[in-house]
């Protein structure tokens, strides 16, 4: 990287007309691309609410989905329910109820994205790996799970792609991608 692209990347970084405001109204009128974006992106120990909306809605990927329910979902199957946990921790666990739900009842129509983006496959492939511990301890526990998703779910089909999206997210800061901000937003001298 020369001298000029790290000073575009900080200029791009520290810029206020790069960064966004992240809401549920922001995020209706966006596209399942940039949903996926979110998603990935996504600091879990970050509010859990944009998440539980996004894999509620009916054009929300499989992928999207499985990237939350992975991320998400061994450290809360242990849970016979939420009653007891704080609001925080309850939407967590809603948000792999819902995941299960829908995927069972097939809500998640399409599957075109890679359900880490960039990540894969070796970190999805550990991701699959710690939930299917977590949740062979929550049976051995409970004896029954609070939700779950079929073994095939894990399974990938071919041809999944990185979404198109003019945004990324990051360090829980929702921005234009760097290159759309140079070419479209960025205010040069």
């Amino acid at each position: 990287m020369n001298k000029g692209d790290r000073r575009l990347i900080f200029e791009w970084l520290t810029s206020a007309d790069a960064k966004l405001p992240l809401s549920i109204d922001w995020l209706e009128k966006q596209s399942p691309d940039t949903w996926h974006v979110i998603a990935t992106g996504w600091n879990y120990d970050y509010r859990a609410d944009p998440l539980l909306w996004i894999v509620s809605q009916s054009a929300c990927d499989r992928g999207t989905a499985l990237c939350v329910f992975l991320k998400e979902a061994s450290s809360w199957v242990k849970y016979p329910d939420p009653v007891g946990l704080n609001e925080y921790y309850q939407i967590c666990w809603g948000i792999c109820e819902a995941v299960s739900r829908r995927w069972k009842e097939k809500l998640y129509p399409s599957f075109k994205f890679l359900p880490l983006g960039a990540d894969l496959p070796s970190d999805y492939s550990q991701y699959v790996k710690i939930f299917k511990s977590a949740r062979a301890n929550a049976i051995e526990a409970l004896g029954v799970l609070p939700w779950d998703l079929p073994d095939d779910a894990f399974q990938l089909p071919s041809g999944l792609k990185e979404p198109d999206s003019i945004y990324s997210f990051g360090d829980n800061e929702l921005r234009y991608r760097l290159d759309y901000w140079e070419h479209n937003i960025r205010k040069t001298p």
